[in-house]
Formats: structure tokens, sequence, C-alpha cells
């Protein structure tokens, strides 16, 4: 799979963006899928949105998934929407489809 043909990955400059959906406070925590619709990568965190508890979750999900450290992982926008936009420095968008896409 190639970077142009993955609609919620983008190339930035020194990294890449993960353009997601957040489910919060949900009862179980992981990458859910793509929701075909909205074009974005689904995630669901067991944390509420309350005082960047549910950002942090999300932050720290996908450096795992990704295998980078929780300082390159940053939420470029939406931290008080559902709707978000990874950014994870030094990482090559083939890079991190390969990654995400072994979740679904």
């Amino acid at each position: 799979m190639k970077s142009e043909d993955v609609p919620w990955l983008s190339a930035g400059k020194g990294g890449t963006y993960i353009d997601v959906i957040v489910t919060p406070n949900a009862s179980e925590e992981g990458v859910k899928g793509i929701d075909q619709w909205r074009e974005l990568i689904e995630i669901s965190v067991t944390e509420k949105a309350e005082e960047g508890k549910a950002n942090k979750a999300v932050v720290k999900q996908i450096s795992d998934i990704l295998d980078v450290p929780v300082s390159s992982v940053s939420i470029a926008s939406g931290k008080k929407a559902r709707r978000k936009k990874i950014f994870v420095e030094y990482m090559k968008p083939e890079n991190a489809i390969n990654k995400l896409s072994g979740c679904f």
C-alpha cells in the first residue's frame, strides 16, 4: 500500500500526519479499523475525555503501535475534539502504513 493511496495519512515536514477519530471512555482500548466514510482510523481509549487523559492515551497507543518514543508523537490539531490529526516525528509514511495496517 502506498501513502498516496491512504487518505488518513500524509507526509509532513519531518514526519507523518495520521488522521484519527477517538472514542474515549471505551470498554476496550485499541485501533478498531478504518472509518471508510470519514477516511480516518478509529481508535478507542479507556480514559475519559477530561484533563487531557484521553489525548495522552491516544499518544501512548500510537507510540506503542509505531514503536517510537512518546515524545515523538503529538496532537497537531483537534485536542478538544474526537477527530484529531496526530503528528509522528521522523516517521516515513510507508513505515506508518505498514505498522498501522497490521492493527486492522
